[in-house]
């Protein structure tokens, strides 16, 4: 009985995920998350056609938004259409504060033209 009702909300979940990349694809919006504290990835669907399957074509884009803020990086581009697996889109391999996945940071060793309270510089 147990089993059947963890199928019954995880099929309910699918259901209502589908729809939401559904609308968004025929609404042509783009789909937004933030996946750590500082890090929104943006998703544009392509194309939906394996969404059955948990599959879709998208590109994708992932920035740091207090970097971007800093003027510390530049926004990213959306990345070529690719094959993704639905459940992985919103997954982030990185720190929970926005760092990358092997402990390190875009802004090491970034030092400002001009001193500040901040930074030793």
């Amino acid at each position: 009985m147990l089993q059947a009702i963890k199928t019954f909300f995880r099929e309910r979940g699918i259901a209502k995920r589908n729809e939401v990349i559904r609308s968004a694809f025929a609404d042509k919006r783009v789909l937004s998350s933030f996946i750590a504290k500082d890090v929104r990835r943006e998703i544009k669907l392509v194309d939906i056609e394996e969404i059955e399957s948990g599959f879709v074509v998208a590109q994708i884009r992932t920035n740091n938004i207090l970097y971007m803020c800093n003027k510390l990086a530049d926004e990213q581009h959306f990345s070529e259409p690719q094959r993704i697996a639905i459940d992985k889109i919103w997954e982030w391999t990185g720190q929970s504060w926005g760092g990358l996945p092997d402990g390190t940071s875009i802004a090491d060793g970034v030092q400002s033209d001009s001193p500040s309270p901040l930074n030793d510089g």
